[in-house]
């Protein structure tokens, strides 16, 4: 009796002690990632473990787990139904270089390639969901698959961060892989010359950034931006 007491009291004392020290690194709406306190390594990396506070890890874990690029986040384990553990990297900045943003490009445009010739869409691209690693192939990373979808089913797509042109369309099999490549364009655009919560059905809107993107220097860059956000799907650039 006084044994199971005093395991007890051992296993509550951990729990008061370890959880504070877990150090919250990003949030979203539904989830959190935190760097749990131990000095323990996965696959001889540092990682960090996604907690979901609503709803279940395992949809995420699964799509990220069966994907294998280097411009996307690799995940190890799930460690229960809210919290899976993946590879720890670096928050890129809000506003960025065109020399940076060329780099950021040159790896998840890739990746996105990929994904989609997968058939996902990952229908939330921004600068919180990409991350710079320092000691991998590729120096970018797309990360946060919550919100992923398959191209073959778009009848459930949620709005995302950015709304897009085809999102007013209601035929839902009008949304494909250029709804993506919409995305990255505004993430371009917010890196350079944040814009927020743009009205796509602002008759203006074209006329802003448009205007906006003419002043980028870089010739590659101007050119890549015109072609992630034409107002017609079927001109967008195809990677």
């Amino acid at each position: 009796m006084d044994i199971a007491s005093d395991t007890t009291n051992v296993v509550t004392e951990t729990h008061q002690v370890d959880e504070p020290q877990n150090e919250i690194i990003g949030y979203g709406g539904i989830s959190q990632v935190y760097k749990p306190h131990t000095n323990i390594t996965c696959f001889a990396r540092s990682f960090v473990i996604k907690r979901y506070l609503t709803g279940s890890a395992k949809t995420e874990f699964d799509i990220l787990k069966s994907l294998n690029h280097p411009g996307i986040v690799k995940v190890f384990e799930l460690i229960n139904t809210r919290e899976y553990s993946m590879e720890e990297g670096f928050h890129i900045r809000d506003h960025l270089t065109e020399s940076e943003l060329l780099d950021v490009l040159n790896d998840i445009i890739p990746a996105i390639k990929y994904i989609h010739s997968r058939g996902i869409l990952h229908m939330d691209i921004r600068s919180g969901n990409i991350l710079k690693f320092n000691n991998s192939g590729a120096h970018y990373k797309l990360i946060d698959f919550s919100l992923a979808h398959s191209s073959r089913d778009m009848s459930k797509c949620i709005n995302s961060w950015h709304m897009y042109p085809e999102e007013f369309n209601a035929d839902p099999h009008n949304i494909g892989p250029a709804v993506d490549i919409w995305m990255l364009g505004m993430f371009c655009l917010d890196s350079t010359y944040p814009i927020w919560m743009c009205d796509v059905k602002d008759s203006h809107f074209y006329t802003t950034i448009n205007k906006h993107i003419a002043l980028i220097r870089s010739e590659k860059l101007r050119s890549l931006m015109y072609g992630f956000l034409s107002r017609d799907p079927t001109k967008r650039l195809k990677y």
